[in-house]
């Protein structure tokens, strides 16, 4: 995503998040889940740029009519209708995910994704959690993604910082290393 877009994205998320309440917060989430669901079934429609824009808003209008969650909830109708009327639409599921951040962050919890060569075991699991918890001093949430290329190691990835602890980059710095050298 590009540095634009995610300022974007870091805009529509943080006014979602103020339009929410304390006691809100899951709704929020769960109405904009929702919505992207439904979204999956007419985003070839709304995001074609040759569609007429007000069949496009007949449609968009009876998507948001399929909701459950939000059904009564004109404020999030319309904060979906504004993110259509910009051309914002495309990056919905990213406006959840940054969204879904402000509300750890509200609650004092911080996302870890967590990349590892092998499914670990639970025991290993709960020694890294504990570790990292006790290091940030929050909660902590993990998304573990097992990615056998990494060969070894762990990459850790948290508020927009990458730490690549594993084999693959340690060798690959090596090789960069080295190909400077023979290059001097």
């Amino acid at each position: 995503m590009s540095y634009s877009n995610i300022k974007v994205v870091q805009k529509y998320a943080k006014v979602l998040f103020d339009l929410s309440c304390p006691e809100k917060l899951d709704l929020r989430h769960d109405e904009l889940y929702e919505f992207l669901c439904i979204f999956e079934n007419v985003k070839g429609v709304l995001l074609n740029p040759a569609g007429m824009i007000d069949e496009k808003k007949e449609i968009l209008n009876l998507a948001l009519d399929e909701l459950k969650v939000g059904a009564n909830d004109d404020e999030f109708k319309n904060f979906i209708r504004v993110i259509f009327d910009n051309k914002r639409l495309s990056v919905l599921n990213d406006i959840l995910d940054c969204y879904d951040e402000l509300v750890m962050e509200q609650r004092s919890v911080v996302n870890f994704e967590l990349t590892v060569a092998r499914e670990l075991k639970d025991f290993e699991k709960s020694e890294i959690i504990n570790k990292l918890s006790s290091i940030v001093k929050k909660e902590i949430s993990v998304k573990w993604i097992v990615e056998p290329d990494i060969i070894g190691g762990i990459i850790i990835k948290f508020n927009d910082k990458l730490l690549d602890a594993s084999l693959k980059g340690g060798i690959e710095k090596i090789a960069s290393t080295i190909s400077d050298i023979n290059l001097k």
